[in-house]
């Protein structure tokens, strides 16, 4: 079953999307900010995937927050390792 396309990448829906789906593997990818936190995002920037600009590192973790990782007018949150 594809999820692709329908949620966006490496976002706390999408891996809830998986999960509901019994998917048996999850893949992501982490970057660490500019205060040391581990971030859930495929990009080393944040140009494709959110509505910011920029290297994930040039930020920190609360900086990170104001940006949106979602599409279609949906908002979607992005995920923290350590929530």
């Amino acid at each position: 079953m594809e999820i692709r396309g329908k949620f966006p990448e490496n976002t706390l829906a999408s891996f809830r999307a998986a999960i509901e789906r019994s998917f048996s593997y999850l893949e992501l990818d982490v970057n660490v900010t500019k205060d040391g936190i581990p971030v859930v995002i495929h990009d080393p920037t944040i140009n494709r995937t959110t509505n910011g600009t920029g290297k994930v590192y040039d930020y920190t973790w609360e900086e990170l927050q104001q940006f949106d990782a979602g599409f279609s007018g949906e908002i979607s949150e992005c995920a923290c390792m350590h929530e």
